[in-house]
């Protein structure tokens, strides 16, 4: 079964934070680019989310979670 939820963000900056710090493994990667690329990256997330490109406001990010359940 997958469900999708959406999570809210005040702004693109507030979701994007961790990744820039470089916290768990896509932050890691981020932080290896070089500066021009990261800002690149950064860019063309921003630009692929509804709403912050435009006001510069609040953001939601739909996530899906897989569950599975079985019996041995």
């Amino acid at each position: 079964m997958i469900e999708a939820r959406p999570y809210a963000f005040p702004s693109f900056d507030a979701y994007f934070e961790p990744f820039d710090r470089g916290a768990g493994a896509i932050g890691a990667e981020c932080a290896g680019l070089p500066e021009g690329v990261r800002r690149t990256v950064r860019e063309d997330i921003r630009r692929g989310l509804e709403g912050d490109r435009r006001t510069g406001g609040p953001i939601e990010i739909p996530v899906e979670f897989m569950f599975g359940t079985g019996r041995r």
